[in-house]
């Protein structure tokens, strides 16, 4: 059953492409996943790529929402013959990435109709979008980001087929594919809104309350991927963040409690924006914002929810971020405005078949030939531009960093690691590829939650025969992280990573260097210098590669941890290792301590300077 509506102006209807420019689809896709692949990670990055990874190989729940369709998409990615298992869920994102380029080249040629220059165009907008720094980056490592910018893309398409005169089926096959989406990552929440109204708007639909209902249910259908979490937590998977396998970890995870947080943090970061001096500017863009869409939505409902798309995910996006100036520091808020510019594309090629085919392609033909064929330099200047920032086929340094840490331990040892970037990529190699999984690894600030405690004090029951029990509230972590560090001390060597030691802030004086790690004073377990000579300085050396994110803060640490080195060396008369320590310090982190073992008068004033 058709649903009522026209093909607009200057757009074509759903008449099915020749196969010629099938094949420049499939182009598109083979250029942006031979880009992807040449610039892929070979293993684990740092931020969530360890934890995700876990995840996927497990089947289990990462940080919540622990992204379901993710894992489970990954899992299948993780059974490919070759390459470490990192490589093959980093490949997953370089499909989806490429898949992305693809659905919005099918989107845009659809648009334009039969002819060279709709399929330039659509060629030259896809490809710019696949090679924006932002896409680029999460596509060549573990994200969950390209798969949310498929299923987004593939939502237009379908309200695309729809809006030109397609029945239906176009409608219930969107509304499945939001639900999953809004399961992969809750970002789409600002997508609901414009979705609605289009799907509102359609034809009659008020008249006809079981259609509304059938795409109720196809939505709910896609949304029920999300009892992935209870019922894989049942299964005790090996990593398993919340545990939801009753009803309150399950909502915690699900994060709808943090969804209405984020939905007044909108509103706040806007009232901040305007109290910033900005009220007239906004009430402006406001106002040329609506006007567009009025004289857009008068002839394209589509383009004006392509158009309310982007701009509710810029203005949400940037309203959330505003004032957050860690996450601004890091570039953690750029892959969120994916979707702004994933959803300008389809507007961009309206405007651009509008300018140069005023009479759907009867008229002006060989403009947009011409138009295309100029298009085509973003993409070539975006991939020239943007290879290095992008290129992560020799980042070894989380792997690097967290098997570096692992060899500062002996066998069986205890250790406490703090942060994102130190945890996750530990968690991949003891989980994934079994690599030191003899050591007691804790992540310090999972210990404040009741079931992440309850299964540490089950872990050291069966590991060393040793009962913990919290003297204080689990969220005491400056009180809770000592008493289980004597504990364990009791029964095996037990140590902090740097960020555990800086965040519990634990005095510097009270610990001592051992590797990449702290432990308390006492009998050396083993000499430093023979620690230096099982890390491994591969990526860290490796100064022609992409210092990608986070990883001058991780120099940083290697750095100050020779120095430590260093200084301690010279304090005890160790000469010959202080000048070890000092020379790797300098190749590892040129320039940032500078002090060299010189001389006795200056050793008491070399170590009071190292230990700050």
């Amino acid at each position: 059953m058709k649903s009522g509506t026209v093909p607009s102006a200057g757009c074509a209807s759903t008449a099915q492409p020749a196969a010629s420019f099938d094949l420049a689809g499939a182009l598109v896709f083979l250029l942006g996943f031979a880009v992807y692949l040449v610039t892929l990670a070979p293993t684990i990055t740092f931020w969530d790529s360890g934890e995700l990874v876990m995840g996927a190989v497990s089947l289990g729940n990462p940080h919540p929402p622990a992204y379901p369709i993710f894992c489970m998409l990954g899992k299948v990615s993780s059974l490919l013959p070759f390459g470490s298992l990192a490589y093959r869920v980093n490949l997953l994102s370089a499909v989806f990435g490429a898949g992305t380029a693809w659905l919005l080249f099918r989107l845009v040629r659809e648009m334009g109709g039969p002819g060279a220059g709709p399929v330039l165009t659509a060629g030259a907008l896809s490809l710019a979008f696949g090679l924006m720094p932002s896409f680029w980056g999460v596509s060549v490592v573990t994200e969950v980001y390209t798969i949310n910018a498929f299923l987004l893309a593939a939502s237009m398409y379908l309200l695309m087929r729809h809006a030109r005169g397609g029945d239906e089926a176009y409608l219930h096959s969107s509304a499945f594919t939001v639900g999953l989406a809004l399961v992969n990552h809750q970002s789409v929440v600002l997508f609901l809104p414009a979705y609605a109204a289009y799907y509102l708007s359609s034809g009659r639909i008020f008249a006809r309350p079981g259609l509304i209902l059938q795409s109720a249910f196809f939505f709910a259908l896609g949304y029920s991927s999300v009892l992935y979490l209870p019922l894989r937590a049942a299964a005790g998977p090996a990593i398993n963040i919340g545990d939801p396998d009753t009803l309150g970890n399950f909502v915690w995870m699900v994060k709808w409690q943090d969804n209405m947080k984020a939905a007044r943090g909108v509103f706040a970061g806007a009232s901040r924006l305007l109290d910033g001096g900005m009220l007239p500017l906004a009430v402006l863009a406001a106002l040329a914002c609506l006007a567009a869409l009025y004289l857009v939505s008068r002839k394209d409902r589509f383009i004006a929810l392509c158009i309310a798309s982007s701009l509710l995910y810029f203005s949400g996006i940037t309203a959330l971020s505003w004032g957050a100036d860690a996450v601004k520091k890091w570039g953690l808020h750029e892959k969120f405005y994916i979707p702004a510019f994933l959803f300008m594309v389809p507007a961009a090629a309206w405007a651009v078949f509008r300018v140069t085919s005023p009479a759907q392609g009867r008229r002006g033909g060989g403009l947009t030939t011409v138009a295309g064929a100029l298009l085509m330099l973003a993409p070539a200047v975006l991939l020239a531009r943007g290879y290095h920032g992008a290129d992560n086929s020799r980042n070894y340094f989380a792997y690097d960093f967290a098997s570096d840490t692992l060899k500062s331990v002996p066998q069986d040892a205890a250790l406490f690691g703090w942060g994102d970037n130190g945890v996750f990529p530990v968690w991949y190699l003891q989980g994934a590829e079994r690599y030191r999984d003899d050591v007691f690894y804790m992540h310090s600030e999972l210990l404040t939650y009741g079931w992440y405690m309850d299964g540490v004090r089950a872990g050291i029951r069966e590991k060393y025969g040793a009962d913990y029990t919290p003297r204080h509230r689990v969220t005491l972590l400056e009180k809770n992280v000592p008493a289980l560090w004597e504990t364990l001390r009791a029964k095996t060597p037990t140590y902090l990573d740097f960020s555990a030691v800086c965040q519990l802030k634990v005095p510097w004086e009270e610990v001592l260097p051992q590797g990449m790690v702290y432990t308390r004073p006492g009998p050396v377990d083993e000499p430093q210098s023979e620690i230096w000579d099982r890390i491994s300085a591969r990526a860290a050396r490796d100064t022609g590669a992409n210092r990608a994110f986070a990883v001058e803060g991780v120099m940083d640490i290697y750095g100050f941890q020779c120095y430590r080195w260093g200084a301690d060396a010279c304090y005890s008369g160790l000469l010959e290792d202080s000048d070890k320590a000092f020379a790797l310090c300098e190749a590892l982190a040129p320039g940032m301590y500078t002090s060299r073992c010189s001389g006795k008068g200056k050793i008491e004033d070399l170590r009071k300077e190292g230990v700050k």
